[in-house]
């Protein structure tokens, strides 16, 4: 898979994944399609509501692609 692919579920194109590299290699994380909320990992899987992420840590929003972001306090 790369980033002109299209996502298994919806059939979006562009589907995305991180990396980090760390010196020694490159670090890679799930790809995840945005439009869908899918992604490899199940962990990170937003298609049928909140992710098991997101689950765990209420305060943040989880992007299929693993990244997190705080919420906004009200």
């Amino acid at each position: 898979m790369n980033q002109t692919d299209k996502c298994p579920h919806c059939g979006d194109e562009g589907i995305y994944r991180e990396e980090a590299d760390v010196g020694v290699g490159v670090i890679y994380g799930p790809y995840g399609c945005n439009a869908c909320g899918w992604s490899e990992w199940t962990e990170y899987d937003s298609r049928n509501g909140p992710c098991e992420a997101e689950q765990e840590n209420p305060d943040f929003y989880v992007s299929p692609t693993g990244g997190m972001f705080r919420k906004e306090i009200e």
